[in-house]
Parts: C-alpha cells; structure tokens; sequence
C-alpha cells in the first residue's frame, strides 16, 4: 500500500470518529489491519504514517461516547492494531491514558476475546510512566492479572506476568498483590509449567512481593511481606527456587532466586508441601 492510499484512509477514519461512526471506523481500521498482515513494510509504512495517534485519538473519542449497550467492535479493532504499533508518541500516549480510555482498554481485557491485544497495550502503557502504572493499579488490574493467571495459555501467561513485573515497580502494586490471596498460590504454582520466559517473570514479580520494602515501610506492609513468605513456603516456593538455581537461569534471575531463599529459609517452620507433577519434564535448559 502507498503512503498516499495509508493517507487517505486515515483521514477517513478521523472523519468517521469525529462524526461518531462506530460501524465506517471499525471498517477502516479492520482495512489497515488487513494490508498490516500482508508483508512487513506495509506494517513500518502504516506505523511512519502516524497511523498511531490518530487510532488513540479515535480510541479515546469513542471511548467518552456513552451509548448504553453500544458496539465495541471499532475499539477491539483498534486495540488489536495498537498493539502491533509501538512504541508511541506521548501525543498517542496521552490519548490513550484518559480515564475513559482506560476503562475502555480494562473492558476489552475482561471481554476475553482480544485480552492478548489488550494486555500487550497495557504493557505499553504502564512501561512509559508511573502516572499511567497508577491509573491501571488504582482499577484493580493487579487482581486482574492473578485472575488470569488462574487459567490462561502461555501466551497470555507470558504477557499478563510481564505487566505484573512492571505494576509491581511502584508500591502501590505491591501493596495490592501483598493483599490478594491469589498471589503466591498462583504464582508459585507456574514456575516450570507455563515457560522458562513465565518462570523468569515470576521469580522477578515474587521477589517484589517479598523482598522489595522502602526503609520508612509501615509495619503492617513488613508483615504481609512476612506473610507472602510464609504462603510461598506452604505452596513449595522453596524446594522449587532450588532446582530452579539447579538447572540454571540468568544471572539477574539467580541473585532475586538467591535473596528469596534466604528470606524463605528463615520462616520453615511451616509443614512445606509440593506437587511433584511441577517436576515433570524439567531439565537444564535455561
């Protein structure tokens, strides 16, 4: 496709969004996804052409229409596009971190059906800055994410334990994954089962839960910290960070797996227990 036809049709679609055209914009977008599968200059042509901002800017428009009951087919389609479309400029960024905004993109990610496009815009998003991190945190997303992590595939594994990681930067993550009862069952429960990629993520996001503290931390945040610990032991954190440093890691990896045993080891007092079947088929290949 020519710049000059990537132009013209996203004028079409600025012209659709301003006139609130649910049905003409998801058309529009679905033709700019259609020539983006097509080969990989299409998708750098459509990326340069500024394709980015003008879908946050149609996202956001819609996302402030409130139609009880109305189509979001134009938001899923440009969700999907988005995520193939980063990084983004702060102008796209700005659009995208509204509160409407946001809602929207929680919304998609609760629908199911493009929660993987969802999740890696998510992503995006809470990477660029904590004030947008904060947004998504203060919504709930860290017991989003653990839900997810119930009963999803590697792929969506992968990409809700990577926001996961970069939520938890900030304390206010902390504090909400401290809290949920979710976190250090589910979490322990994938390491070696989903992939040495999950099982990484879920050493860095368990070493934030329990070790990371600030120095004025108040004392009911040490002692969630204490009580995550004693929760990974009962679910056979410890054993499992052995082999872990057994077969081997990245180094980054085996000095948070290094710390976290340390700090496990000085509450055993715990009766451990631990599936073996989380054993089967692992072998040094990290």
């Amino acid at each position: 496709m020519s710049n000059l036809n990537i132009e013209k049709i996203l004028s079409k679609i600025t012209l659709a969004s301003q006139e609130g055209d649910r049905y003409r914009c998801a058309e529009l977008v679905a033709e700019i996804k259609k020539t983006m599968k097509e080969s990989e200059r299409n998708r750098r042509r459509i990326a340069d052409a500024g394709t980015s901002l003008v879908l946050a800017s149609s996202f956001d428009l819609f996302s402030r229409i409130s139609v009880e009951n109305s189509n979001n087919q134009v938001l899923e389609e440009i969700i999907l596009v988005l995520s193939f479309l980063f990084p983004l400029d702060n102008k796209a960024l700005q659009c995208l971190s509204s509160p409407e905004s946001i809602n929207s993109i929680i919304s998609i990610l609760n629908s199911g059906v493009f929660a993987k496009a969802s999740l890696t815009t998510i992503f995006n998003l809470v990477s660029s800055s904590e004030e947008i991190a904060r947004k998504f945190i203060d919504l709930n997303l860290v017991s989003k994410l653990l839900e997810i992590l119930v009963d999803s595939d590697k792929k969506m594994c992968e990409r809700a334990l990577a926001v996961l990681d970069v939520v938890l930067n900030y304390e206010s993550g902390r504090e909400m994954a401290r809290g949920n009862a979710l976190a250090m069952p589910v979490l322990v429960k994938k390491i070696f089962r989903v992939s040495e990629m999950a099982t990484e993520l879920v050493v860095s996001v368990m070493w934030k839960i329990c070790c990371c503290k600030k120095s004025c931390e108040k004392e009911y945040e040490d002692e969630k910290r204490v009580k995550c610990l004693i929760e990974g032991l009962e679910f056979g954190a410890f054993q499992k960070l052995l082999v872990l440093l057994q077969i081997g890691c990245s180094e980054g990896t085996k000095e948070k797996v290094t710390e976290l045993l340390k700090l496990l080891n000085g509450h055993r007092a715990q009766i451990e227990c631990i599936d073996s079947k989380d054993f089967k088929g692992v072998k040094r290949s990290f």
